[in-house]
């Protein structure tokens, strides 16, 4: 709840998930400070385990979603387009995350080494599967709370984009690029942008990816050491990442 309260602020927001953001209801300065109580508030929760492993993934936690969403900044404004930076942007702001919560649970549960680890790494891949999703939708005209185009307006440049770019036609990439770094995201520039990913595969490399991750994720979840009941719960987690439209 906090990184989303501290979300909007940064990408000065106004709704969110088709709600009013809590900056949109209050303001930048009172949404920021309920951010903070919210994530003082987790941290001091954490100290009630006595458990200075899932301390540490808490406080790591923060720092990682500081600098993703740093590092994100970083591309926007060098206007860096490579599908590996955009990764490393993703591991940070988003499946680092689903990273903690999934190896929290498993410590809080008692299980081995190897199963927290586990546990950890398939959190990871999920949230880079969600981050994927969440991209796609920017790319249609759905009610998913946020508008068509929102992260090409912001000059967010993500995979199905960053996929085009890279492999349409050299001279109708380079005319790509001259908007992007003009920084002309006019409604009809946008269009074409859109236009552009859906026609040049960059919507299919995405959903690709997406379906590679969530494999190596069920099999992570077939391989490790935990009774029948909770992995049909886990993959129930993978299928709504299947097939999930808001």
């Amino acid at each position: 709840m906090a990184t989303l309260m501290h979300d909007d602020v940064v990408d000065e927001a106004s709704t969110r998930r088709g709600q009013p953001s809590s900056n949109a209801v209050f303001d930048n300065k009172r949404s920021v400070l309920a951010g903070d109580y919210v994530l003082s508030s987790a941290l001091r929760e954490s100290v009630k385990t006595n458990n200075l492993e899932i301390i540490g993934i808490i406080s790591e936690l923060g720092q990682n979603l500081a600098e993703g969403e740093l590092n994100q900044y970083s591309l926007v404004n060098e206007i860096i387009i490579d599908e590996e930076e955009y990764f490393k942007v993703i591991d940070k702001k988003t499946a680092s995350l689903l990273y903690a919560c999934a190896k929290i649970g498993a410590i809080t549960a008692g299980a081995d080494r190897v199963t927290i680890d586990e546990f950890g790494k398939a959190g990871r891949i999920l949230g880079i599967a969600f981050q994927i999703r969440d991209d796609i939708f920017d790319y249609y005209k759905a009610d998913v709370g946020k508008p068509t185009g929102n992260d090409i307006r912001e000059g967010k440049i993500t995979l199905p984009l960053i996929y085009a770019l890279n492999h349409a036609p050299q001279a109708l990439s380079d005319e790509m690029m001259k908007i992007i770094r003009s920084c002309d995201f006019s409604p009809v520039n946008i269009e074409l942008l859109l236009e552009f990913a859906k026609s040049n595969g960059g919507i299919e490399y995405a959903q690709k990816t997406i379906d590679n991750l969530l494999e190596e994720a069920e099999q992570i979840i077939e391989n490790v050491s935990i009774d029948n009941e909770f992995k049909i719960i886990l993959n129930l987690l993978v299928m709504y990442l299947k097939n999930r439209m808001v």
